[in-house]
């Protein structure tokens, strides 16, 4: 893990981190919205098709930040 300080961090790195966390938040949103409306889990299931690629790809940018040593 890496502990600089964030304020030594390069401008292009800190935007870089908080556009991808902006990107990440935007594909959530119709998630948390399909709760927020009244979903519920077993409801999800039959909406699996929408949302799946929403939370795949979610997962596959935390997983490459992961593997990748990123924060």
């Amino acid at each position: 893990m890496d502990h600089q300080n964030h304020r030594k961090k390069p401008i292009t790195d800190r935007l870089m981190h908080y556009g991808m966390m902006a990107c990440c938040a935007v594909m959530l949103l119709p998630v948390a919205g399909f709760f927020l409306a009244g979903g519920t889990l077993a409801g999800m299931w039959g909406n699996a098709a929408a949302f799946a690629p929403l939370l795949l790809c979610v997962g596959a940018h935390l997983a490459m930040h992961k593997f990748m040593g990123k924060s």
